[in-house]
């Protein structure tokens, strides 16, 4: 037993059995599409977890030549307090060059009273001499030399071996 089946219009309807088999191919090829990008995703992201487990290897094995997170705190505690120490002597430095300035002024001053006189102005010439003199070798004395940065690390990493050595 067959059936027949009277097609109206065969070109209309072979021409919208050919459109949609062109979108179907279309559908087939964008799906394909998404599987060749869901499986490239999958190896980078195999290829990624394998370099992170590497890294995190080589970071285990960094941390563990680098000393203990305490030495290094306390180093930095160190430098710190060095460098605020040092900022402090330098206050204090300029403290004392302002208030020996202003006694030279007022030596000055109380000199220029007596450089009026003929016989007082040799006086008064080497007291002024004599008290440059000893403001620039206060200051000299007074201010600590100044560190590099190389320095500074040299002697927190000094003080980080002498503390390694104790603990052993």
């Amino acid at each position: 037993m067959a059936y027949y089946v009277k097609i109206g219009n065969p070109r209309e309807f072979r021409r919208d059995v050919l459109e949609a088999s062109k979108k179907v191919i279309g559908c087939l090829q964008a799906n394909r599409n998404v599987q060749f990008i869901r499986q490239r995703k999958l190896e980078l992201m195999r290829g990624l977890q394998e370099q992170v487990k590497e890294l995190s290897l080589l970071f285990s094995k960094l941390d563990d030549l680098f000393p203990d997170k305490e030495l290094r705190e306390e180093a930095l505690q160190r430098l710190r307090q060095a460098e605020e120490e040092r900022k402090q002597a330098l206050r204090r430095a300029l403290e004392e060059k302002r208030a020996q300035e202003a006694a030279a002024r007022e030596r000055a001053e109380d000199d220029a009273g007596y450089a009026e006189h003929p016989d007082m102005r040799d006086e008064v010439a080497w007291h002024a001499d004599d008290a440059a003199a000893d403001d620039d070798s206060e200051q000299e004395s007074a201010l600590p030399p100044p560190r590099s940065e190389a320095d500074k690390l040299q002697s927190a990493l000094a003080s980080i071996e002498k503390k390694l050595a104790s603990l052993q």
